[in-house]
């Protein structure tokens, strides 16, 4: 567990509001020791107070903890080692809201193929001055993502959540944020599908797409706007229509009985 000197320095840091760094790890040995004695001195270095969800006194369901510390910290530090489930649980709520997290572990085996493109910190216990090197690659790897967030982001097109203090005057929680960005991007969704001319597509028209398209196509994935967007109507040849209309074919003119040909 976190020594007293760790959560003294966590009280302090409370108070003062100061920038932390959230580290996701077992809470057992030896991931204890490495705590104090690697991880916390690196994470100061790399000027921000380290924060671990042990550290935390207080009234209050311990996700909901976890969720704060996620949403607030500046960069996180994750310790794969092992496959930890509450780490990997963790770790997924802060790449679900677009937050930096700097992934070490022991061995490539325990980083998912999921992650794998991500850089990460792999360290042995063998050498003599092993905790020395982790130590400083830990204070370089925090200093670096600091500088560069976006570069240590798993799904970069996820837009960061809001803090508490970023919503401070307008009362919103993090759900209703959300919520409201969700149906802002929905509403444009909506209103270019409508700007979309409606296209009639022959059936026949779908031998000319690529195989992969054919089968997508199959499968109810698009439609004919689909296609429109892509581009394809160029070389498909396609034929526009006008929507509500329903086309009627003229009548064909019967001879007039009492008009006599010339």
């Amino acid at each position: 567990m976190a020594t007293k000197k760790a959560v003294r320095q966590n009280k302090k840091v409370g108070k003062k509001e100061q920038k932390f760094c959230f580290v996701l790890m077992p809470f057992k040995e030896p991931f204890d020791s490495y705590y104090g004695r690697i991880y916390a001195p690196a994470i100061r270095a790399s000027g921000l107070e380290p924060r671990r969800i042990d550290e935390v006194f207080r009234a209050g369901t311990i996700i909901k903890d976890i969720w704060e510390h996620t949403v607030g910290a500046e960069v996180l530090v994750a310790e794969l080692t092992g496959r930890n489930p509450n780490v990997f649980y963790e770790l997924g709520l802060a790449h679900a809201i677009a937050k930096p997290v700097v992934l070490v572990t022991q061995s490539l085996e325990d980083v998912p193929f999921d992650l794998k493109h991500l850089r990460h910190i792999v360290y042995g216990t063998i050498d003599a001055e092993w905790s020395r090197k982790l130590q400083g690659e830990l204070t370089k790897a925090i200093t670096e993502t600091l500088k560069d967030p976006a570069a240590s982001l798993a799904l970069p097109w996820v837009g960061p959540i809001a803090t508490q203090k970023d919503r401070e005057g307008n009362g919103d929680s993090e759900v209703v944020t959300l919520l409201k960005a969700l149906d802002s991007k929905m509403d444009y969704m909506r209103r270019q599908t409508y700007a979309l001319p409606r296209i009639a597509v022959d059936p026949a028209m779908l031998r000319d797409l690529p195989p992969d398209l054919r089968y997508r196509w199959a499968r109810g994935e698009f439609g004919p706007e689909g296609l429109y967007q892509l581009g394809l109507f160029d070389e498909m040849r396609p034929r526009p229509v006008r929507t509500g209309v329903t086309q009627v074919k003229p009548k064909e003119q019967r001879p007039n009985p009492g008009h006599k040909k010339h």
